[in-house]
């Protein structure tokens, strides 16, 4: 009987190990080949958006990167809100979708945005924005996360610097985090579910789009560098439940048969 009970032990251990590890789904350095320096815009399945029709910019650059030879780049003047973005349209109960970014700082700066749609754009899940105090569209500092009326601040992007950003999408509670450098800014932030005017809530079932962007428009002169983007999936915490009960039912095992480890 007690070797059944180690086995089954042993074998919610193994489920447990194997359900944990996060699993890549997408992950890219802008690195050459498959992507070459010039317009992202149709490299390896990106597209760039833009209200005003843009499509040469942002580009593919080697003048300032995190790692490796390529990133992208974006310029902060390019007329009307613009940026890259993937449409992976993957599907998981958790995701989290990271990137590294570089904002430089300049005498006329403009709003940054790193966020998710659902499929075909539609309808924000998680994000933020990066503007000034008092707008989002504008340069600055202040994070703002994508949610409510667009006015909920969790931190500061300081320019002139790399940072690792990470948004933790948890399509099962409709929620998401933010994480800067690995610190966990906000947590449980209702997905936005609608793209225009104060979030409605409605829900957002697939990472349909990843982009990021600037929201150009306002005669900036800075520049936002991206590297490093990755969509990895992330282990669902029933995996973490399922890993306890394993061992907990050793810890009992092991406490039957040494009676005197009860009475220390």
């Amino acid at each position: 009987m007690r070797w059944s009970v180690i086995v089954s032990a042993i074998a919610l251990l193994s489920l447990g190990s194997v359900r944990s590890e996060a699993a890549v789904l997408y992950t890219t350095g802008f690195e050459n080949p498959p992507f070459t320096l010039g317009a992202i815009n149709g490299q390896a399945g990106w597209s760039v958006f833009s209200a005003s029709g843009q499509t040469s910019l942002p580009v593919i650059e080697n003048a300032f990167v995190n790692s490796g030879t390529q990133a992208v780049g974006i310029p902060g003047a390019v007329g009307g809100q613009t940026g890259p973005f993937l449409q992976p349209n993957f599907v998981a109960p958790v995701l989290d979708m990271s990137i590294d970014m570089y904002l430089f700082s300049s005498s006329n700066e403009t709003g940054w945005q790193f966020g998710t749609t659902g499929a075909g754009g539609n309808g924000f899940a998680g994000g933020i924005d990066i503007g000034s105090a008092s707008s989002v569209h504008g340069g600055g500092t202040t994070i703002y996360a994508i949610t409510g009326n667009y006015t909920t601040v969790i931190g500061t992007f300081t320019r002139n610097t790399w940072h690792h950003v990470d948004l933790i999408l948890d399509y099962a509670t409709q929620t998401y985090a933010v994480e800067l450098d690995g610190a966990t800014l906000a947590s449980g932030i209702a997905f936005c579910g609608n793209n225009f005017g104060n979030c409605n809530g409605a829900a957002v079932t697939s990472l349909g789009w990843a982009l990021f962007d600037s929201f150009g428009g306002t005669g900036g002169n800075d520049l936002g560098v991206f590297d490093n983007f990755s969509i990895a999936t992330v282990p669902e915490p029933a995996t973490i439940t399922l890993l306890g009960a394993g061992l907990l039912g050793l810890g009992l095992l092991r406490r039957r048969r040494h009676p005197a480890l009860q009475r220390a």
